[in-house]
């Protein structure tokens, strides 16, 4: 009988174990980031972002089921460990009374969900939803850009710009 030395356990991030995590667990984990944000913002009066954040959250729920035989793979240990780290964060936050940023943290559990599912290498498969929760953490910096503009001067000048061109 051949006894193979025992491996050493490598340095590089490379030679973690790759494993696959559960889909009814991530799932789960899913719904209930979910609720914890619907919640955190109910507790904060915010009654349009609540059907914003609700709205996008089906939107994204639509998503993944119409591509959901491609949105599971292998995850190496450190991409679940960051990903882990990402919602653990945001979660004792939002316990906090004015620690919670709701625009912020539907964003943070998207990646860190993403992270979990299929790892740092194929993040990018959740490409549209990414963007869609990056639209709703950037909603703050459009109102502002928004009503900083003067959409009323803006829309005269274009308007007497496009009659002049047509006369």
């Amino acid at each position: 009988m051949i006894v193979k030395p025992p491996q050493k356990f490598g340095n590089t991030l490379g030679s973690l174990k790759l494993t696959t995590v559960s889909r009814t667990g991530l799932l789960g984990l899913a719904i209930l980031l979910s609720l914890v944000d619907l919640v955190a913002i109910n507790r904060l009066n915010l009654s349009e972002l609540f059907t914003l954040h609700l709205l996008v959250i089906i939107a994204i729920a639509n998503s993944l089921n119409q591509k959901k035989q491609e949105i599971f793979g292998e995850s190496d240990v450190f991409s679940i460990c960051l990903g882990g780290t990402m919602i653990t964060l945001i979660l004792l936050r939002s316990q906090m009374p004015l620690g919670y940023h709701p625009h912020l943290s539907l964003f943070v559990f998207g990646i860190g969900l993403a992270l979990i599912a299929t790892g740092r290498k194929h993040i990018f498969n959740y490409y549209k939803e990414l963007i869609a929760l990056a639209m709703l953490a950037l909603n703050p910096i459009f109102h502002r850009l928004l009503i900083a503009s003067n959409w009323q001067v803006l829309t005269a000048q274009t308007s007497t710009l496009i009659l002049n061109f047509f006369e």
